[in-house]
């Protein structure tokens, strides 16, 4: 089979950033094992010359197309632009200072297609073997048996294993034609829950296809104060919208996530005035929350965990013993 793989990517002044890492992500790109590919580039409205590289490429391999925004609109709604343009059965997002392993397109096309009963095929997701700081550190080694299983439960992947990422997955087309793309923050998890919801069955490979290069100036690593904030109104509109009533065997899962972000981003707050907006947001998303969960069906050692989670969220002494606990249940 060799149908299409479309692969679509934001691009938002990515040049005068990182230097160089968009030529290397788009070379890495064009070298694909798997021929049968189109890739859109959305230049997000950008101030440096992030399209005229785009346009570059575009020049020297018809394969490439860039679409413009007139203004920035958020790495969702450049995503979303990109997905519309897609003509592939299949669509695989990435972002423009990252890296692809040559064979990522091949190995996770051949798996969707050897396993028509799932809808995605999900790469690692963040962690030992697919985060790297330097380019340089980079040693692509040929994949020819894939390690994979085929998994029956995305969302726990999501929630609980914290394979949240967008990108690094080969999802069948129909997946994205109907969620919501409209959310400032934690964007991936965002519309990964939507994706989870749908689906009943997913490939989970174990090899590395995808490099998720670490940047000290990249969004995931400049929390201001207004983003810790409002990554709790983003896990509030998504346990209204998706989760609370629809989906009781995700409770415990969305509120294991949650807490999680709220420990991390709580214990690295210094400002008194944000630490208590925090707070306020995660007492609204407990009092949401809090008694449907004590209604589920969870383990009662998991609910005594989440106790302590609640009560005290940024006692680290705890941290670990609970994660442990509950990762022990499961």
């Amino acid at each position: 089979m060799n149908e299409l793989v479309s692969i679509f990517c934001p691009v938002y002044n990515i040049s005068s950033r990182y230097p160089g890492a968009l030529e290397r992500f788009l070379d890495s790109v064009r070298n694909q094992t798997y021929t049968n590919i189109e890739v859109v580039l959305v230049d997000d409205g950008s101030t440096d010359d992030s399209a005229a590289v785009c346009d570059k490429w575009a020049q020297m391999d018809n394969r490439f197309r860039v679409i413009r925004h007139g203004s920035n609109k958020t790495i969702n709604k450049a995503r979303e632009t990109g997905f519309r343009h897609c003509t592939g059965q299949f669509v695989f997002n990435a972002d423009p200072d990252d890296l692809l392993h040559p064979q990522a397109i091949e190995v996770q096309h051949s798996l969707l297609t050897e396993h028509p009963e799932c809808q995605a095929v999900f790469g690692p997701g963040p962690g030992p073997f697919s985060v790297i700081f330097h380019e340089s550190e980079i040693n692509f080694v040929p994949i020819d048996t894939p390690n994979y299983e085929v998994n029956e439960h995305p969302e726990s992947l999501v929630l609980r294993n914290g394979n949240l990422t967008f990108w690094n997955k080969l999802f069948r087309r129909e997946l994205l034609e109907t969620i919501d793309w409209d959310v400032t923050r934690i964007n991936d998890l965002h519309l990964m829950l939507q994706i989870c919801l749908k689906i009943s069955k997913c490939v989970n490979l174990k090899d590395t296809t995808y490099y998720w290069v670490q940047r000290k100036l990249s969004v995931t690593h400049t929390n201001h104060a207004e983003s810790t904030i409002e990554k709790f109104d983003t896990l509030i509109l998504d346990w209204n919208r998706y989760i609370s009533g629809k989906h009781p065997e995700c409770y415990a899962d969305f509120l294991y996530r949650a807490y999680n972000i709220a420990n991390s981003g709580y214990s690295a707050l210094t400002d008194k005035r944000v630490k208590k907006a925090w707070r306020m947001r995660i007492n609204e998303l407990y009092e949401l929350s809090w008694g449907d969960y004590i209604k589920s069906d969870a383990p009662r050692l998991e609910k005594l965990a989440m106790w302590w989670v609640k009560r005290y969220p940024a006692h680290k002494p705890f941290l670990s013993h609970i994660n442990r606990m509950i990762n022990r249940i499961h």
